[in-house]
């Protein structure tokens, strides 16, 4: 049974930048707040917010304020993608934030779904990445899921269309016409469109969003290009902390090498050569 994996990064604008917490950091675009770091949003930060309103918020703290970089976001998820592909080969980016993993034909070779998603989730916090993660028959149901409390429950899998009756149509972005018309008949969440019949839902919202709704459910195939692996591989370990010995860089070597092993199994490819970088976070 095919069973998917969406890695949903909600901080991505700002941890592809910098992952300090010692001070307030915002990500701006078009002078309104993209997300902020944990310091910045314990002051009140929020996304939407205007930078005079952030400035306020801040008042005598040191603030940092980053321009929002999304060709650094891209190279940050195509890096995540390097390693991801040491899991499955069957994966591509999604929306601006998120990796959809294929994982139910490779469950065996990880030795479990539980023993798999504690080392995924191992391995993005020695990243330094929050992640939202969704679990689910399908890619969209997947990704919907990533929005919900127990989006990647594995006690009970099979309840995954009820946990996403439960969100909010809103999610569905891209659809903001077709959202609205819904909201006004007084229908905001899946669960009260599920079960309408689609001709209804066709002349009301349109042929994609049903698409869309189809995809979600399973009833069509979502069909998206398998992510491509690079000729050269090339991953992160971010401690998180000042370090004064060499001994504390084998936790790090021996998990980098571990994603390297994992992508050369999957690529069929050899290396002759590791080039190392320590990089010195001020």
């Amino acid at each position: 049974m095919s069973l998917w994996l969406c890695l949903r990064f909600p901080l991505l604008p700002l941890q592809c930048q910098t992952l300090d917490e010692t001070q307030p950091v915002a990500v701006l675009e078009q002078q309104r707040v993209v997300c902020a770091n944990d310091c910045a949003s314990s002051l009140g930060v929020r996304a939407r917010m205007a930078t005079a309103s952030v400035r306020a918020l801040a008042q005598d703290l040191p603030l940092q304020l980053l321009a929002r970089n999304r060709n650094s976001e891209q190279h940050c998820l195509q890096q995540l993608c390097c390693w991801a592909y040491g899991i499955t080969p069957r994966l591509y980016t999604w929306q601006e934030d998120c990796l959809q993993l294929e994982i139910g034909s490779c469950l065996t070779l990880h030795r479990g779904l539980n023993t798999l998603l504690s080392g995924i989730q191992r391995a993005l916090q020695a990243r330094g990445y929050r992640v939202e993660a969704g679990l689910a028959p399908t890619p969209k149901a997947a990704w919907l899921l990533s929005f919900h409390d127990d989006g990647s429950d594995t006690q009970q899998p099979e309840a995954w269309q009820e946990r996403i009756g439960a969100l909010p149509l809103a999610l569905l972005h891209t659809f903001p016409k077709a959202v609205a018309a819904l909201e006004r008949a007084g229908l905001r969440r899946f669960a009260d469109i599920f079960t309408l019949p689609e001709a209804a839902l066709t002349r009301r919202c349109g042929k994609d969003f049903v698409h869309c709704l189809r995809q979600v459910t399973g009833r069509e195939a979502d069909l998206e290009p398998d992510y491509q692996p690079p000729q050269q591989f090339s991953d992160q370990y971010w401690f998180g902390y000042e370090v004064k010995t060499t001994a504390e860089l084998l936790p790090a070597i021996e998990q980098l090498l571990q994603s390297l092993c994992g992508f050369l199994r999957q690529t069929q490819l050899q290396s002759s050569r590791i080039d190392w970088q320590l990089l010195a976070v001020d």
